[in-house]
This record gives structure tokens, sequence and C-alpha cells, in this order.
């Protein structure tokens, strides 16, 4: 099964190109760690809309600039922040967490993400991100809640619905 005994939380989720041109992206809203109370951990400021570009092109900008050789991953950290990157093709997987979140977990859910996405559209592709976006962001809504918390990195609770979702559309 592919639930996680303590889930990883998730502070945002991109699909990035290498002309760093967004074609997926998702923020995770966690009302008790977002609220800035005492005991909750340190994550990513809370964005408003008008923030939210900026970061996504710099977030991507840092990523895609990184020289990591041959390892097609890394980890990028700063103060109390971690990001998390893959390349595939020409597409970069990229979450944000805690710096405390574990990042073998996180390539994990990158590698878990794109296996399942493939499955769906038989392989995803960036025109899949741009044109079938509707069942993209299911398959991530059955991955991640929406406070962040993976909950699934099992295909075979993501792919059914899916299939379903586009058989319907006909």
């Amino acid at each position: 099964t592919g639930a996680h005994p303590d889930p990883m939380n998730v502070d945002f989720l991109f699909f990035v190109n290498t002309r760093l041109q967004t074609r997926f992206s998702q923020f995770y809203f966690d009302a008790e760690r977002d609220a800035g109370l005492p005991d909750a951990p340190t994550h990513f400021p809370p964005l408003g809309d008008a923030q939210r570009v900026p970061f996504i092109t710099d977030v991507a900008r840092q990523c895609i600039k990184h020289k990591y050789g041959h390892m097609p991953c890394f980890v990028v950290k700063s103060t109390n922040q971690k990001v998390v990157f893959r390349r595939f093709a020409a597409l970069y997987v990229i979450i944000g967490m805690a710096e405390d979140e574990n990042e073998f977990f996180a390539l994990e859910f990158i590698n878990s993400l794109v296996n399942t996405l493939n499955a769906c559209f038989n392989p995803i592709s960036e025109l899949d991100l741009l044109f079938r976006l509707d069942f993209v962001h299911t398959a991530v809504d059955y991955m991640i809640a929406s406070d962040g918390a993976v909950v699934t990195t099992n295909a075979a609770d993501v792919v059914p619905v899916v299939r379903l979702l586009k058989s319907l559309e006909g």
C-alpha cells in the first residue's frame, strides 16, 4: 500500500519546463501550520496571488541553473526551507517543504507522481500539462491532501479514477 506512516508535508508542487514556463503549480495551506502559531513549525510563508508568479520563477530559476552534474535530482536548502527537484526530459518537478522533511521521501514521491501520471497519460508530456490539466489536478489531489500531506504514493489508487474521468469525457 502506498500510504506512509508519517506523511510528508508539501508546501508547493510545480512542473516547470527548461524555458522557465510554469506548466502546473499548486500551493498547499495548513491553517494551524501557516497561522504562525508558536508550536507550529516554520515553513514557506503564505503568498498572495501577486507574489506567486515571481516566487515560482525564482525557485524554478534556482533549480534549472543549479549544476548538479549527472545526478537527475538535487536538494536546495535555505533557512528552514528545502526545495527538492528532479528533471524528467524537459520538465522539472519541484517540491517545497520544511527543512526537517525527508528529501529521500520527497524524491520517491516525485518519482511515484511521474510514474502515476505516465500510467494515466501513456506517457505524460508537456502537452498533457497544458491541455489535460484537469486530469493532472485530479491525480495530484488524490496523492496530496489540501493541507499538503502526502496521502498515497500508490499509482493503483489514482490511475483508475483518472482513467474513469477520461472515459466519461468521451
